[in-house]
Order: C-alpha cells, then structure tokens, then sequence
C-alpha cells in the first residue's frame, strides 16, 4: 500500500490505520530536527537589537542551566521563541503548543 483510500477519517479500515502509525512514528521522530531547524533560522537577522533571536535563545537555555533547572527547563528555555519563525504576533503560544505535548506536568 503507497496511500490509504479513504478521504474522510471515519472511513478508514484497520488496514489502512496499521499502514499509517509507523508513518506517524517517522514523522514524530523527525521533530527534534525539525524544532533545531527553526531554532537555527532564528539567526542574522537582530530585527534592531544587539543581538539576533538565536544568540538571545542561547542566553536563555544558559541562564536556565546556570540556575541549576532541570532539562525540561532547560531545553523550553531555548525553544521558548520558536513561535516567532511562524507567528511574529503570537509566538510564545505557538511555541507552547508545540512544546507542551513533551512537557510533563
């Protein structure tokens, strides 16, 4: 099978969904690269500040382990902009919703 046949989710047969779930793996194991990405087009441009989103980004992760915080902390800590790659106006939501699934509460 190359694609399921169903064009509505209630369509689809246990077949079909067995064919998509290591597809869905794949795709979640690609989000660390893919979050790294976003933080790393945050580069160049300062947008007139001394210094650009991924050195600010950087300070943050540092500030956060200088702290003593733990990894999660750490690792939203340098995340905690990537919203603003996709949605200038609303970044920090964007960044935490994208984060939270990872997040244990």
């Amino acid at each position: 099978m190359d694609t399921v046949s169903f064009t509505k989710m209630e369509d689809g047969t246990k077949e079909e969904y067995a064919f998509l779930k290591p597809l869905y793996v794949q795709c979640r194991e690609g989000i660390p690269e893919m979050l790294l990405g976003l933080l790393k087009r945050m580069q160049g441009d300062r947008l007139g500040y001394q210094i650009d989103r991924y050195q600010h980004s950087l300070q943050t992760a540092t500030r956060a382990e200088r702290d003593g915080s733990d990894e999660e902390t750490i690792v939203c800590a340098l995340l905690h902009d990537i919203g603003d790659v996709l949605a200038p106006d609303n970044h920090s939501q964007v960044a935490a919703a994208i984060l939270q699934p990872y997040i244990i509460s």
